[in-house]
């Protein structure tokens, strides 16, 4: 069972879709459009060209849609967020790109169905091949985020930084004065852990056992595991309902008693998750997720996490980076001094 608790950037290939935003003239305002694309969840990048009579033009591309019903829901979001026309082109086995005229509205979940909208969220979220097992395939990973817990009654900011690279740990933990700030270190020669201006060894497959609770695939299992959640056998019987705060739902259409997803909310323009509701074995629990952006191809993250039990507790984490790199920095897993 997923651990629930501990929380395309290539030109489009043939038959292919891709929007060209309209061009500007300054390249900091294509950069910043780009950059909002890429918030967004859409691959983009900038393109200069060379326009006769009027010398050098940006025009942001944003990339690698399956079908025209993709672009046409990314080119309704982009045109609001960007505030620039979209055109859309198509790829038609390698030719030469073949303007297209999109519908000027999303699809709806009952003109495609649930499990169509399921497959594209799928799709969104890296496949098969992205999020957790993209990063067991990175040769290091370099995870910082912001977790609001509870310390002495009050709601206190808890910043994480965390490393890892093959059997090698290392993880600081910063509570701005709040609390007794700490740092694991686990090599293959050793662990250690200094806390209070001490430090202490420790033994190093409980000190990894314990760093790794505090990996991105544990903390943003929901994220990184999207493609498998619904994949489930429950999501089979998915169908379209009613009373999503925002974009569209699908589910069972009630809590089941046996662990297992319940519904799903899913953004029309960009088929990202935006709200989970899974039954654990403690009981209902709620994801809301916001801010998705791509960090690595297939790998997609989001900003801001907000959990919600069934007893009325709440968490909030913000995700202030996660890179996959090929290696750390030398001096990462040094022993503390």
């Amino acid at each position: 069972m997923i651990g629930w608790i501990a929380l395309f950037v290539t030109f489009a290939r043939a038959d292919e879709y891709y929007l060209e935003a309209a061009p500007v003239v300054d390249r900091a305002a294509a950069t910043q459009a780009e950059q909002v694309a890429e918030a967004a969840g859409f691959p983009a990048r900038v393109v200069r060209r060379f326009r006769l009579g009027r010398g050098w033009e940006f025009v942001v591309l944003v990339e690698s849609f399956p079908g025209e019903a993709e672009a046409a829901a990314a080119a309704v979001r982009l045109e609001r967020d960007l505030g620039m026309k979209m055109t859309a082109w198509r790829l038609d086995g390698g030719e030469k790109p073949i303007s297209v005229a999109l519908a000027q509205s999303p699809p709806v979940a009952a003109e495609v169905g649930a499990q169509a909208w399921l497959e594209r969220a799928r799709t969104a979220h890296g496949g098969p091949t992205g999020g957790a097992g993209a990063l067991a395939r990175a040769g290091a990973i370099h995870f910082t985020y912001v977790r609001t817990v509870e310390i002495a009654g009050k709601p206190v900011p808890v910043r994480h930084d965390y490393w890892r690279e093959g059997s090698s740990r290392r993880l600081v933990v910063d509570t701005a004065g709040a609390g007794v700030d700490s740092l694991s270190v686990a090599t293959a020669s050793g662990a250690w852990i200094r806390a209070g201006g001490q430090v202490q060894s420790r033994d190093i497959g409980i000190t990894i056992g314990t760093v790794d609770a505090f990996a991105p695939e544990a903390v943003l299992t929901v994220a990184l595991e999207a493609a498998r959640l619904l994949d489930g056998t429950e999501t089979t019987a998915f169908r379209p309902l009613e009373g999503a705060e925002s974009g569209l739902r699908f589910g069972i259409g009630g809590d089941e008693a046996e662990p297992g997803l319940a519904f799903v909310d899913i953004d029309p323009s960009t088929a990202q998750l935006l709200r989970v509701r899974y039954i654990s074995e403690a009981g209902p629990i709620t994801f809301v997720l916001s801010g998705w952006r791509r960090v690595s191809a297939g790998v997609l993250v989001p900003e801001t996490v907000q959990v919600e039990r069934s007893d009325g507790r709440r968490e909030s984490l913000r995700v202030e980076g996660l890179d996959l790199l090929d290696r750390a920095p030398p001096s990462t897993f040094d022993k503390p001094t």
